[in-house]
């Protein structure tokens, strides 16, 4: 019967996953915003071709994108530390 219950996740542990994926959720959601930011918009010169523009567009832009970047980063390094396992207490013998 011990055995059965011994690979089951505490509730600290599951709360843990969750948060890990939740944070990770809004990493994601960053990393999409910016590639929308930096997504290659058409420039059209009137004469010629049609040139993509790559990059942030604007400075506010550039800031913006710098931003996420940091506060994906942030999150992701957050989910790593929720997801990893609090050491065991070591033994003391007498």
């Amino acid at each position: 019967m011990g055995r059965r219950f011994r690979d089951m996740q505490t509730p600290e542990q599951q709360y843990a996953a969750r948060q890990a994926h939740q944070l990770r959720e809004a990493a994601r959601s960053a990393e999409a915003e910016v590639q929308k930011l930096t997504a290659p918009r058409r420039r059209e010169m009137g004469y010629g071709p049609v040139l993509p523009e790559f990059g942030p567009h604007s400075d506010r832009d550039g800031v913006r994108v710098d931003q996420l970047r940091a506060s994906a980063r942030d999150l992701r390094s957050a989910a790593d530390a929720a997801e990893k396992p609090k050491p065991k207490p070591k033994r003391r013998w007498f």
